[in-house]
């Protein structure tokens, strides 16, 4: 996956992020917790769970950090 031309992608770390799929373009990935903001289309308020368990919405690795609109 090459995130360089991403344009709604301010940065990456590592930590724990909610585990969210993009209705809108299909990307999945972890974003930070309570985002609602697509980190590879921009789209805001189309990312949902990934994972129907409430234990495994919080999962930990690299973090997709959106750029704040």
């Amino acid at each position: 996956m090459n995130i360089n031309n991403w344009e709604y992608l301010e940065r990456t770390e590592q930590g724990k992020g909610d585990a969210v799929t993009c209705l809108n373009c299909e990307w999945s990935g972890l974003v930070p917790v309570t985002s609602e903001t697509c980190p590879c289309c921009g789209m805001e308020g189309a990312l949902v769970f990934t994972d129907e368990d409430d234990n495994l919405h919080i999962q930990e690795g690299t973090i997709y950090i959106p750029v704040e609109k």
